[in-house]
């Protein structure tokens, strides 16, 4: 995945790369929530008005009928998060379902985390964000989708279950929850919404048009106002010269951009995968070149 900010014309990162916070921009944080303010301006990320880069993964499991994030099942906490310190990594892109905020859910196998005996599947991701922080990690919340193992249908922010309504007390939930905790600091509104559309005037299909209520929504609530929010691509609206990957196309940006009260915490994050997931045509000859002008410019500016 790539991470644009809301200026859009200068990518960030490739990959998952995200900010390092320096010890004095975590000294403050590990305080106050409040005390860290990442933004995204002019093409890059800040960090209380410093430019700073994060290297993160996805830690998957939370999206799935286990309700926790998979290799707990082999391996404690700890250690995981002690590998990806170690590693050099500082954030964390968590992938959820909708239910764990609507229903009581508990964990599969927790493994040798006898300290998750009897936990819920939240409580079990409170104490991986806090287990995170201490750290140093920051964690982005990832709606991956609605139901466990569904993400591969569930293309919309919204389903024939799940109302945009209850999706935005969704939200109201999770903010309320996280609102002091320090290093969970983004939320991705919504993995790879393909089947949406972007700028037709579709109330019903438009993602730039509900990525904006729903960005609106969260900055509105208590707390919320400093939470990044991530925005995703659709897939073939506007067309795309080559087929775009799921999330991936964010040429509608230009024209219909997505528009929220603070705009300095939007960052467009376009979904792409390299040849391992999926071939495309501009993976052959030279490749540096053609990703620059394919990817770059016919996707995500133009």
């Amino acid at each position: 995945m790539m991470f644009l900010s809301s200026s859009y014309k200068c990518l960030v990162a490739l990959l998952c790369t995200w900010l390092v916070l320096s010890p004095a921009v975590l000294a403050a944080s590990n305080k106050c929530a409040s005390s860290l303010d990442l933004t995204s301006e002019n093409g890059v990320l800040m960090a209380n008005g410093e430019r700073f880069y994060l290297k993160g993964l996805n830690w998957f499991g939370f999206e799935t009928d286990q309700n926790i994030p998979h290799g707990l099942w082999g391996n404690t906490l700890a250690k995981l998060l002690d590998f990806v310190k170690n590693n050099n990594f500082n954030a964390i892109r968590m992938p959820f379902h909708m239910e764990l905020f609507t229903q009581t859910k508990y964990p599969g196998s927790i493994g040798p985390n006898s300290n998750m005996a009897g936990m819920s599947s939240l409580q079990v991701m409170d104490l991986i964000i806090s287990e995170a922080g201490k750290r140093g990690l920051v964690i982005m919340l990832d709606l991956h989708s609605f139901t466990p193992d569904s993400f591969m249908s569930e293309n919309m922010w919204y389903t024939s279950r799940y109302s945009e309504a209850q999706v935005l007390n969704m939200w109201t939930t999770i903010v309320a929850r996280y609102k002091n905790t320090w290093n969970l600091v983004a939320f991705d509104l919504k993995n790879e919404p393909y089947g949406c559309t972007w700028g037709t005037g579709n109330m019903a299909t438009d993602w730039n048009a509900a990525a904006s209520r729903i960005g609106t929504h969260i900055q509105n609530l208590d707390g919320g106002s400093r939470f990044l929010i991530f925005v995703e691509g659709v897939s073939s609206s506007p067309p795309c010269a080559d087929a775009c990957f799921w999330g991936e196309n964010l040429k509608g940006v230009t024209t219909h951009p997505v528009s929220i009260p603070n705009m300095k915490k939007l960052v467009y994050s376009p979904h792409t995968y390299g040849p391992d997931v999926s071939a495309q045509a501009y993976f052959s000859g030279c490749i540096s070149s053609r990703f620059t002008t394919v990817i770059q410019v016919v996707y995500f500016i133009k």
